[in-house]
């Protein structure tokens, strides 16, 4: 109805596209076997919706377990995950966090931990 108060009725088709995350390629990083905060960069476009969190996955080794966890701080959401020997005093390896902002930064935390 216009201003008028004339009518006009007929079809409205509507299509709606809902993007996804692409995440291209990471720059290489070579870790000597010492304790060590290394930050580097990979290609990230965050689609419409953004990133709310990623799902991270440790390679299966005998004795080591895995947790993460995700935070956002200042608008930048980053997923943590950390590697700890099994056992009663679990001890920490590593970390590995990757940032809606396309950084991921690893940390050697006990290197020959056997």
């Amino acid at each position: 109805t216009d201003t008028s108060g004339d009518q006009v009725s007929g079809d409205v088709n509507l299509t709606v596209t809902d993007d996804m995350p692409v995440i291209g390629a990471f720059t290489p990083l070579t870790v000597s076997n010492e304790v060590g905060t290394f930050t580097k960069s990979f290609s990230l476009e965050p689609g419409a919706d953004g990133i709310d969190n990623f799902n991270i996955t440790g390679p299966s080794l005998p004795g080591v377990g895995y947790s993460s966890s995700t935070s956002t701080v200042g608008g930048v959401t980053t997923t943590t995950l950390t590697a700890k020997t099994d056992g009663d005093t679990p001890v920490t390896l590593f970390k590995l966090a990757v940032s809606d902002v396309g950084n991921y930064t690893f940390s050697l935390v006990t290197p020959d931990a056997g």
